[in-house]
């Protein structure tokens, strides 16, 4: 609820967030982060966007605009 706030409804000097940071409750000194993209602004590691769910069909096909925002890549995530 609070992360839909602030990309639905928030206006930081107007304009939209891209994202928040805040610090995690889990472990002592990480940080969250939240990036506000859509699906369709967000390419695979091989920089190709997959193809729109079809449960996502009537939204039409997906954006030819400019590039992606972001880019996945692999990761390996390992808790200490």
């Amino acid at each position: 609820m609070v992360c839909e706030f602030f990309r639905s409804v928030f206006r930081d000097g107007g304009g939209r967030l891209d994202g928040i940071a805040y610090p995690s409750t889990q472990l002592d000194g990480a940080v969250c982060v939240v990036l506000f993209v859509a699906n369709d602004e967000v390419a695979n590691a091989d920089g190709k966007q997959a193809p729109r769910p079809k449960s996502e069909a009537f939204l039409g096909p997906l954006s030819t605009g400019p590039k992606p925002l972001l880019r996945l890549t692999n990761t390996v995530h390992e808790r200490i």
